[in-house]
């Protein structure tokens, strides 16, 4: 079979791969000048600082698939305390490694975590409820506000409010929250950044066209054609691994109101600033993942990246998250506030990435289905975007490995 893959990130980068190593003929085209989407990485001081993604949890699936692949010397495990998450309430560092933490640091009161526990064992309510009304059905508004809308924030870059609980955690939605966390997972980062890990992926691939931009997809008989500012492609397959809206220009001759949908499809920003400073001037030190900020103002989270990549030095590196809108300055004097800094907080990078996460907003499982019946209706042409299947680096390069299960 010849196959065509639109889009350069991981998922393009999986499904290209996945085919090849079943005998197929792929091409895989991108309008970017690189392979990796918005996996950039820029080294400063000797350490990598990815734009986006920082780690990723690594499953005994993706395991299996980076060994045989060959790319698992290119990731190492975070240390243990990465499985530490906290929650910042009323200026304050909250740990998380454990429910009873919940308790004993009076982030949700007890009443709260004894009601949410005897309700765990309830189906999950019918329709497509948003993660509040999914948080309010086990618990209660505190919890939404204290943990839910912090989480949302942080990881998804979205109102708890606004998305769909089934659409942004599918596996969960297929049972009760009682399952919830009980597939072995660990914490990795690439050696290299997450750039070289997206390159040392694409390694093999033998036709990459960098700067393609593909126009239009027509059916011709049996084949596909793709055309592009530069020349056609002729396709048994054709993959769209593209972002929602670009996907919409590419459908929209077909199914106009697939098109429309997806051009409507919200995607939630952050700006990221990579930051350092002495440790001797920090006396609260965070020792965990990360903190995501339950605290409304301009910081959505921040990333313990010297605890992640066991880097050695006086200066401590962190990755801050923080809502679009709001000034470095005002994101780092919260930031000083905190943690208690008392020397200067230097800016390494930032990154305004506006354009980030899509919104799996309510009605999301509705899209899903029209895309379902669009590949059903023309064969062959496949939309696995973003937009679709999860928004996590394994998540993406699951969809992109599962487009080749069928051929």
């Amino acid at each position: 079979m010849q196959i065509v893959v639109i889009g350069g990130g991981l998922t393009g980068i999986a499904a290209a791969r996945a085919h090849q190593d079943k005998g197929h003929d792929v091409t895989l085209v991108t309008n970017d000048s690189h392979l990796g989407g918005v996996l950039a990485t820029t080294v400063i001081d000797g350490v990598p600082r990815n734009h986006s993604a920082q780690s990723f949890a690594l499953t005994a699936d993706l395991t299996a698939l980076f060994t045989a692949w060959g790319v698992r010397d290119a990731l190492f495990d975070a240390p243990p305390e990465a499985g530490t998450r906290c929650i910042v309430y009323q200026g304050r560092v909250h740990r998380l490694n454990s429910p009873l933490h919940l308790i004993t640091s009076r982030l949700v009161p007890v009443t709260t975590v004894l009601k949410a526990l005897l309700r765990l064992g309830k189906p999950l309510p019918e329709g497509e409820p948003t993660i509040a009304e999914i948080v309010r059905y086990y618990a209660d508004q505190v919890v939404v506000e204290r943990l839910a809308r912090p989480i949302v924030a942080g990881i998804f870059a979205g109102d708890p409010e606004r998305l769909s609980f089934k659409a942004c955690f599918p596996s969960v939605g297929r049972a009760s929250p009682r399952r919830m966390g009980r597939t072995r997972r660990s914490v990795v980062l690439p050696i290299h950044g997450m750039a070289d890990f997206a390159g040392r992926l694409a390694d093999g691939l033998t036709d990459v066209r960098l700067g393609w931009w593909a126009q239009s997809i027509e059916q011709s008989s049996n084949m596909w054609v793709v055309r592009s500012d530069h020349d056609v492609i002729h396709a048994d397959r054709v993959i769209l691994t593209v972002s929602a809206h670009s996907a919409a220009s590419l459908v929209s001759e077909h199914d106009s109101l697939l098109g429309t949908k997806l051009s409507a499809m919200a995607y939630g920003g952050v700006r990221v600033l990579h930051c350092s400073y002495w440790k001797y001037q920090q006396a609260v030190t965070l020792h965990a993942f990360g903190a995501l900020w339950a605290d409304s103002g301009p910081v959505r989270g921040m990333v313990d990246l010297s605890m992640l990549m066991h880097v050695q030095s006086d200066r401590q590196f962190a990755v801050v998250f923080i809502t679009p809108g709001a000034t470095t300055e005002e994101a780092m004097s919260e930031v000083r506030r905190v943690f208690k800094i008392s020397g200067e907080i230097q800016i390494d990078l930032e990154i305004d990435w506006t354009h980030a996460i899509p919104q799996y907003e309510s009605g999301h499982l509705e899209l899903i289905e029209q895309i379902t019946a669009f590949e059903a209706q023309y064969p062959g042409l496949l939309l696995v975007g973003n937009y679709r299947g999860g928004v996590s680096v394994g998540d993406r390069i699951r969809q992109g490995v599962e487009t080749s299960w069928t051929s």
